[in-house]
């Protein structure tokens, strides 16, 4: 499968999760904005998607996608007949005012920010040679000496596995 199509995938698995989301939290929340509906759609989505997961697996069943997707449809389809699909005239919902600059400030900056690391991610590469040179080996050094081997972080040999970074991980593996 390309790249195109898993990051398609996950886009529209995502889509569904907040559709269904969506129709649960206009339940509670009629008088959000659009925004708001799609954010707390978001959040409830995920919410019942764990749910229904977990549902699953103490049924003993195997939570596979076609059972989550038919378990949120049949959700979907009750709460669409449970529930009059009617949008609140503009006169029932109450005036919303602009966001102050402090908030639109606060904003900007958790978008420059995330901006920031994303630039930054796409730059370099993945991490695997740490993984392989660093965790990896140290991990697999442990095992094999049943022992915290000194050469881990003197040998000059190994001048390249960063002696420095922490034994969690390794040990983990070990």
């Amino acid at each position: 499968m390309s790249a195109a199509a898993s990051l398609l995938g996950v886009a529209l698995v995502l889509l569904w999760i907040t559709l269904v989301g969506y129709a649960v939290a206009r339940l509670f929340g009629q008088d959000l904005s659009r925004m708001e509906g799609i954010a707390w759609g978001f959040a409830c989505g995920l919410l019942l998607h764990a749910a229904l997961y977990g549902i699953l697996i103490a049924l003993h069943a195997n939570p596979g996608p076609k059972k989550l997707l038919a378990g949120e449809a049949l959700l979907l389809l009750a709460v669409l007949i449970g529930q009059k699909w009617k949008r609140p005239s503009l006169e029932d919902r109450p005036v919303r005012e602009a966001w102050p600059l402090p908030a639109r400030l606060g904003l900007f900056a958790a978008a420059a920010g995330v901006g920031a690391f994303l630039v930054a991610a796409v730059a370099e590469p993945m991490w695997t040679t740490d993984y392989l040179a660093v965790w990896g080996l140290k991990g697999k050094t442990i095992y094999f000496a049943a022992s915290l081997p000194s050469r881990l972080f003197h040998d000059a040999s190994l001048f390249w596995s960063q002696p420095e970074y922490p034994l969690l991980l390794p040990l983990v593996f070990a």
